[in-house]
């Protein structure tokens, strides 16, 4: 089985893909990707992510956040 995802702007073309893909007896779902009001372009670059790398090195904050906790872990 191969899965083809593809976005499509226009509903004209949504149209025409679906009688395609109805004539060739393809079995196809259709997903609205609006999310609260949330335009696809603007959704794709929030799926996307960003680049956290600038935020420094995730054990040092956690040093300097943590530094004024005193555990006692020999308990343990």
């Amino acid at each position: 089985m191969t899965r083809m995802i593809l976005d499509i702007k226009e509903n004209t073309d949504v149209k025409i893909l679906r009688d395609i893909a109805d004539r060739l007896e393809l079995v196809y779902t259709l997903e609205d990707v609006t999310i609260n009001n949330i335009p696809p372009e603007k959704l794709s670059r929030i799926m996307k992510g960003v680049d956290v790398s600038n935020f420094g090195i995730p054990s040092d904050w956690q040093r300097q956040t943590r530094k004024d906790r005193n555990l006692n872990i020999s308990g343990i």
